[in-house]
């Protein structure tokens, strides 16, 4: 499946670089005995919740809707080729992810100037406080031109990487979650309509035959991050992540 895609272009410049709601709690006291301690209805956790609550060094065991939210976060950085954010990593390198995440994910904020293709730079800014907690000046580099409070990108076109990401293990050390994850890319070749079946952000153990078939295992990495509530959801921030 051949596309106009800025993806790719990104992806080279890229590749160089090193709910469930609470039970209210009630309490039930014993009428016959008055010094009997009250009775506490231990409220169900929210996905956020239950990241908190766990203990220092120990597994974090979410349910399949839960690890399908963070497959899907995670996946995020591997089909955009971002696979690893640390202290070297430049505010350019941001830049060009968020803009990967925005022309694969959001193509109609995306216009054309002659040979240019331009976005608001309203959007790269909210992609960068989604997926990160930091803050970057934004300025013109030899990938790219910001004026006018947009970014032009020399226009490309490409075949569509089709990557996403699965969680392997999770562990809680102090307000981090620390992650295992496994890359993987999906082959689209015989497909009719050469769509990605986003069943393959569910848990592994839930892929259909055919479906595993069509990934194909890659590198691990891990990854630290902090849970994070982003215009009123809970989600993920990414704090590190390395490949192995």
């Amino acid at each position: 499946m051949k596309k106009s895609l800025l993806a790719l272009a990104i992806f080279t410049l890229l590749a160089g670089c090193a709910k469930p709601p609470i039970i209210p709690q009630d309490e039930v006291k014993s009428e016959i005995n008055q010094t009997e301690k009250a009775v506490e209805i231990t409220p169900a956790p929210t996905p956020a919740e239950k990241v908190e609550s766990a203990e220092p060094g120990t597994p974090v065991v979410l349910s399949d809707s839960d690890l399908k939210d963070m497959n899907i976060f995670f996946s995020n950085f591997s089909e955009a080729f971002f696979r690893e954010y640390t202290e070297k990593t430049t505010d350019e390198e941001i830049v060009l992810f968020a803009m990967c995440h925005n022309r694969v994910n959001y193509y109609d904020r995306w216009s054309y100037e002659d040979s240019y293709e331009v976005i608001d730079a309203t959007h790269i800014s909210n992609t960068i406080d989604r997926f990160f907690d930091i803050k970057i000046q934004f300025k013109s580099t030899n990938n790219y031109e910001f004026k006018n409070n947009k970014f032009y990108v020399p226009a490309a076109s490409g075949e569509q990487y089709l990557g996403f990401s699965q969680v392997e293990s999770i562990m809680k050390n102090g307000d981090i979650l620390v992650v295992r994850l496994i890359d993987f890319q999906y082959d689209n070749s015989d497909d009719l309509h050469g769509d990605f079946d986003k069943k393959a952000y569910e848990p592994m153990k839930n892929w259909s035959a055919n479906l595993s078939k069509r990934c194909t295992r890659g590198d691990t990495a891990t990854a630290a991050v902090k849970t994070a509530n982003i215009n009123g959801k809970n989600t993920y921030q990414l704090l590190s992540l390395r490949k192995d």
